[in-house]
């Protein structure tokens, strides 16, 4: 049954991409892509399926599709071949918006609290660790829905449990995103391989910076609770933009140097361009807010 559910999908797959994935006609101008529309792997033991393996296969793909694979596949002419001897591939899903691995601190809070708008009540927010606390400074970093110092491959917390179940539903990796607050902090990016010990399983550390437009729900008109609305949770992200720009900046001739702000300095990579921002939308609104 599996087998003849993974031959159906494949083909779902695969004959649109050789039904699309023609050459044109059309006379191209000036310069052109000739990078390779085929790549092969070789020499990897390859998992095609459980208990099916092949030890040392061939993979060929053609703009980005799987064509073949086989102990002896015949390499396309012009192909890029990637020698891939001591490498082991198998398939699996990637989970981009995974809680597995992010720590309790940067985990959404069950349902249950307050009603009110978007997001967390205000005593249920989890708490920032005292040692990180400490080192914020002021502005709009001080904050508790601005937590950009926060990293989940600093706090990993493996749970055997869910790796075991996000790989039996054949996930191989996972984006560890953190999911409380207006800037959340950074993901990582994780093996769900089994290991004895997780700090290995962490492929890419401080792999996105993570936002939402969440409002502390119970935080009503004069409960004293920031960012109470969405209209709020924007101009907090407004804010704190213009703060770690601002904080980027050196100091005049004779002036004070800043205080040191963490979750100022996390955001730097993001003002200069040199980091990803994942974007939580809740609504088709949230799209256009955004951009």
């Amino acid at each position: 049954m599996h087998n003849k559910l993974a031959i159906i999908l494949a083909g779902a797959i695969l004959t649109p991409a050789f039904a699309t994935a023609q050459v044109s006609a059309n006379r191209v101008e000036g310069l052109r892509d000739q990078s390779p529309r085929w790549h092969v792997i070789t020499g990897a033991k390859i998992v095609v399926s459980p208990g099916k393996i092949i030890e040392r296969g061939i993979l060929v793909m053609r703009d980005g599709h799987i064509v073949s694979v086989g102990a002896d596949v015949p390499v396309p002419a012009g192909a890029r071949v990637w020698k891939m001897d001591g490498h082991i591939l198998y398939a699996g899903f990637i989970d981009l918006a995974s809680q597995v691995g992010v720590p309790a601190s940067m985990r959404p809070v069950p349902p249950g609290g307050p009603p009110g708008g978007r997001g967390q009540a205000p005593s249920l927010l989890p708490a920032v660790l005292p040692a990180v606390a400490s080192a914020r400074g002021s502005l709009a970093a001080q904050n508790r829905s601005v937590r950009a110092d926060l990293h989940v491959a600093d706090l990993l917390d493996w749970r055997a449990d869910e790796v075991k179940a996000a790989r039996e539903q054949g996930f191989a990796a996972v984006l560890a995103a953190p999911a409380v607050g207006v800037f959340r902090g950074q993901s990582a990016l994780l093996s769900l391989a089994e290991t004895a010990d997780p700090k290995n399983m962490v492929l890419q550390t401080r792999t996105a910076q993570h936002l939402a437009f969440e409002a502390e729900r119970g935080g009503g008109p004069g409960a004293g609770v920031y960012p109470n609305s969405i209209m709020g949770a924007i101009a907090l992200v407004r804010q704190t933009l213009y703060d770690a720009r601002w904080y980027a900046q050196k100091p005049l001739p004779g002036a004070e140097r800043h205080e040191t702000n963490a979750a100022l300095e996390s955001l730097q990579s993001v003002v200069n361009g040199k980091q990803a921002v994942f974007h939580f939308a809740d609504s088709e609104q949230d799209y256009q807010r955004v951009a």
